[in-house]
C-alpha cells in the first residue's frame, strides 16, 4: 500500500512518529516509502539497548527526521548526538502552539487547557502540549548547546527543510522565492523579506 502510495503521489511525504512501533516494524516501513520521522524521541517509546525503537531504527537509516530544540523536549546531549549522527539529515521546528510569542498564561489547544510557563506549554496533567519555542531560539540553543557550527545551523532550517518539501526556497538563488530572514549576533530578527519585499524591520 505504501510503496503504491509512494509512486503515484511522489509530493506526499510520508512521517514517522507518536509510535511505539518496533524497530524492526520501522525499518521495514523505511522500505516501504516512509522517509521521515516527526518530532524524533517525544510521544514515542525511549530508546533501549535491547529496544531501539523508532529512534534506533532513525540513527540507523538514511531518514531525515525533526527535532524541537527548545532544550526542553530535548536535553543538549541529545541534540548533540543526533546532530551529529543525522547531519544534513536534521531539520530543526519549533511545535510552536497558538501561545508562541505570547505571555505566560492560560491557552487553548484544541478545547484543551494549556499552561504556559518559562518557556514551556503544559496540559493540566503536566503532559508537553507542544511548545512556544521561536525559529531563532532553536537557533541560538544549537549554536549554544551542540557542536554545529552557524552554517550548519542555518542549513537545518532552510535548505534541509526546503529540499524534504521539494519547494524553491531555503536558498538565493535565481528563479527561488525571495523569502529571507535577516538576524543579528545575539539571533534577534532585524528584516524579514518576504517574495523579495520588506514585511518587518526592528
Amino acid at each position: 500500500m505504501l510503496s503504491t502510495l509512494t509512486k503515484e503521489y511522489p509530493h506526499i511525504i510520508l512521517s514517522i512518529g507518536h509510535s511505539n512501533a518496533s524497530y524492526e516494524k520501522c525499518k521495514e516501513s523505511f522500505a516501504w516509502g516512509v522517509s521521515h520521522a516527526t518530532h524524533l524521541f517525544n510521544a514515542m517509546s525511549p530508546y533501549h539497548h535491547r529496544k531501539p525503537g523508532i529512534v534506533g531504527a532513525v540513527l540507523d537509516a538514511d531518514v531525515t527526521c525533526d527535532m524541537i530544540a527548545d532544550l526542553v523536549h530535548t536535553h543538549p546531549s541529545t541534540l548533540e548526538l543526533v546532530q551529529k549522527i543525522k547531519k544534513n539529515k536534521l531539520i530543526l521546528i519549533t511545535d510552536a502552539m497558538r501561545a508562541g510569542c505570547m505571555k505566560c498564561g492560560t491557552y487553548d489547544l484544541g478545547g484543551r487547557k494549556v499552561e504556559v510557563s518559562e518557556g514551556k506549554a503544559v496540559l493540566e496533567d503536566g503532559t508537553l502540549a507542544g511548545s512556544v519555542l521561536k525559529m531563532n531560539e532553536a537557533l541560538r540553543n544549537m549554536l549554544n548547546h551542540t557542536s554545529m557550527n552557524m552554517i550548519e545551523a542555518v542549513y537545518s532550517v532552510t535548505k534541509a527543510p526546503a529540499q524534504k518539501l521539494a519547494i524553491l526556497k531555503g536558498e538565493l538563488c535565481a528563479g527561488y522565492d525571495a523569502d529571507i530572514v535577516i538576524f543579528d549576533e545575539s539571533f534577534c530578527i532585524r528584516y524579514t523579506i518576504v517574495a523579495g519585499e520588506l514585511k518587518y524591520k526592528s
